[in-house]
């Protein structure tokens, strides 16, 4: 049959007059089907090696998401030394394969699949040097680098050595590994070190990509990023400087505030505008995804709405999608959530279509978000739809979904019916029983130790809130030490922010700048766009002015602002009561007429109680009260609101004196008379009674 169908090839390409094209493929075409029928045959009748089946076992298992199971098929695969014949490599590197294609710990943290990498580590170190092939070697590393395994780094390291005799570590996969896997694993300084080795003739965008995001990690400058941009540009590798979507990301990313952030993004947009004839089809390959969510992450921890405004422009000048991804909306509704609008973000939410797939993030803001706005059913509805994508789609449910998601349930329909979603997710939705998420459930488990792989450090969290709250501070700082150097955890401000905090309640400002300085030596960025980051702003300004350093108050103040930032509605208020004590009259005018003026200004009554406050700690009532009687109403507000109107007698020197003016007792009766006031002391309670009786009389 093979020599017929040959003949008919042939006679059928001379025909056409290319017989002299493909006349001497044919035979090959033929002989490789023959070969392969051949080698299958041999397969059905005598089956794959053992080894062989396990390890495509393994790879079923990791495809399909199950830890346990693929932990069950590698311990069936048998020791490395045992391999033999001409598949033992192949076999190897599907093994290799499969622990490099584990999830990463931010999607998946269950700790099987980091034994998982660490025994792939442990049977790679026992195999036959001429089974370690470079790119073995070179996936190995990547499952460490994508389980930011920091405790598997030394193992790591040893199996890199086998290469270094023949010359593997320069191969281009495993130097792209390492410089991944250090940098992940929290050392970029030795990311960049391995980059340095690589001679300019070998680099490649990816690798200028991962040099530039360990660059971001040490903290380098926007200008430093735009050298390696401009090297790719110039060795012919972009066509020019913002054309690959990582350098950009990493580009946003050492941006030194949120402003400049979203002016980086908008060079962007005019660059790429300008650069290529059809740039509405073609930008979009210049910014990843993670670029615009990285713009809105600053935005929201600025809660600056207009910034993040401009930002979704200028993205939509670069993307040819409609619509954004899942991760970047989770952001844009922390915009709204943040600056305390919480219809905007619900309304952000309810936009984000039904057919497009959610991500973990998404819906934990938006449980977030229901609960606050005490919606109990919004929030079964949008954990209804966490449950479906992850059982349709294959959604992860992460640790920061499930706190979010349990401590909605909380606030909204209690801790019974919160324990009965937690439970489901753990059975269900296969999450970890994390500690940040079981002190929710006031269930600490202080004696268990913890499980897992929790490189996001807030398993840890817990332990370092529990000593503070005992004034166990040396304990504390003790912990926070051993996370890093013993459990290799990367800290951040959600640690940092803790210690803060506990020092600015009491007004040490030393101990407050030690724990500052300390997290700056170790490389915890103090201005990144987390919720702890920005409360740390807030709790400086409130440890300087207990203290009275009311300068030092003034300074973080102005930083923020400089930053793009938009003060939160702590930040304003303290800064009020800081002008009043300083008795700085000249700043506090100066902060009450920005106040408002900008949209973000004094949105909460409270900001303009302080401002009341501090306008009678100076002596200036008639200031006062033209704040309460024509400010806070053009803001929207409520004027005849007790708290608002109380202040003008507590914070008097004299509080006959303000009640002898009319337009205090005007606004007293306003409120609802004496009754209204019932948070005050009975002396004040009195003062204001006998001013109204008095009034009535006369």
């Amino acid at each position: 049959m093979g020599m017929v169908l040959r003949r008919l090839l042939l006679a059928a390409t001379a025909s056409f007059g290319i017989g002299h094209v493909l006349r001497p493929t044919v035979p090959r075409i033929l002989y490789s089907a023959s070969s392969r029928a051949a080698h299958y045959d041999h397969r059905r009748r005598h089956g794959p090696p053992p080894e062989f089946t396990a390890a495509s076992d393994l790879s079923d298992q990791v495809s399909s998401g199950s830890p346990s199971g693929a932990l069950a098929a590698f311990h069936a695969i048998g020791p490395a030394s045992a391999f033999r014949g001409s598949g033992a490599i192949p076999t190897a590197e599907r093994i290799a394969a499969s622990i490099a294609a584990v999830p990463r710990v931010t999607d998946d943290q269950r700790p099987e699949w980091d034994h998982l990498v660490d025994a792939g580590l442990a049977w790679a170190l026992s195999a036959p040097p001429s089974q370690l092939t470079p790119r073995l070697v070179a996936r190995m590393v990547s499952g460490v680098a994508k389980r930011q395994r920091r405790t598997s780094l030394a193992a790591a390291d040893q199996l890199l050595a086998t290469l270094s005799p023949n010359g593997g570590l320069d191969h281009p996969q495993v130097v792209m590994a390492r410089v991944n896997m250090y940098h992940r694993t929290g050392d970029a300084s030795r990311a960049l070190e391995v980059f340095r080795t690589v001679p300019p003739d070998q680099w490649s965008v990816q690798l200028l990509g991962a040099a530039a995001l360990a660059l971001v990690a040490t903290h380098a400058s926007a200008a430093e990023i735009q050298k390696v941009m401009r090297a790719a540009a110039g060795h012919g590798l972009l066509n020019h400087a913002f054309a690959d979507p990582v350098l950009n990301r990493a580009y946003l990313g050492a941006q030194s505030d949120t402003r400049a952030c979203v002016e980086a993004l908008e060079a962007m947009a005019n660059a790429a505008t300008n650069s290529r004839p059809n740039a509405s089809t073609s930008s979009s390959r210049s910014l990843s995804p993670r670029a615009l969510e990285l713009v809105l992450e600053r935005c929201a921890g600025a809660a600056n709405p207009s910034l993040a405004e401009r930002a979704l422009v200028a993205h939509r000048s670069l993307m040819t999608a409609s619509t954004i991804s899942a991760d970047a909306t989770a952001w844009h509704m922390s915009v709204y959530r943040n600056a305390h609008d919480l219809p905007r973000a619900a309304a952000i939410y309810a936009a984000y279509p039904n057919k497009s797939p959610p991500s973990s993030r998404l819906l934990a803001v938006a449980v977030a978000v229901y609960a606050q706005m005490g919606g109990a059913a919004q929030v079964r509805a949008v954990h209804a739809r966490a449950m479906r994508a992850h059982r349709d789609r294959g959604m992860p449910l992460t640790t920061m979904y499930a706190s979010a998601a349990v401590k909605a349930t909380i606030q909204v329909a209690g801790r019974d019916e919160a324990r009965r979603v937690f439970d489901e997710m753990v059975t269900v939705g296969r999450v970890p029983r994390h500690p940040a998420t079981l002190a929710l459930l006031d269930d600490q488990q202080e004696e268990q130790p913890l499980e897992g792989n929790f490189t996001d450090e807030m398993a840890h969290i817990p332990a370092i809130v529990r000593l503070l709250a005992a004034d166990d501070v040396r304990g504390a700082l003790t912990y926070w030490r051993t996370m890093a150097e013993t459990h290799r955890v990367i800290v951040t401000t959600n640690t940092v922010s803790r210690f803060v905090d506990y020092y600015s309640r009491r007004g040490d400002v030393a101990g407050m700048d030690r724990v500052l300085a300390h997290a700056a030596r170790v490389g915890v960025s103090l201005t990144s766009g987390g919720r702890s980051a920005r409360a740390i702003v807030g709790m400086r300004m409130a440890g300087y002015n207990r203290a009275g350093m009311h300068d030092r108050t003034f300074a973080v103040w102005d930083e923020t602002l400089a930053r793009g930032s938009v003060p939160q509605i702590a930040e304003q208020c303290t800064l009020l009561d800081a002008c009043g004590h300083a008795g700085d009259r000249t700043r506090l005018n100066d902060t009450v007429r920005l106040l408002a003026a900008e949209p973000w200004g004094g949105t909460d009554v409270n900001v303009w109680a302080s401002a009341v406050e501090a306008y009678c700690r100076i002596g200036d009532l008639d200031v006062a009260l033209n704040v309460i009687e024509s400010v806070v109403p053009e803001k929207g507000l409520d004027n005849r609101n007790p708290k608002l109107i109380g202040t003008l007698v507590t914070a008097n020197r004299e509080e006959v004196r303000a009640l002898e003016s009319p337009r205090t007792r005007a606004l007293v009766n306003a409120a609802g008379g004496v009754d209204a006031f019932t948070h005050l002391s009975p002396a004040s309670q009195e003062l204001i009674s006998v001013a109204l009786a008095s009034s009535n009389e006369n």
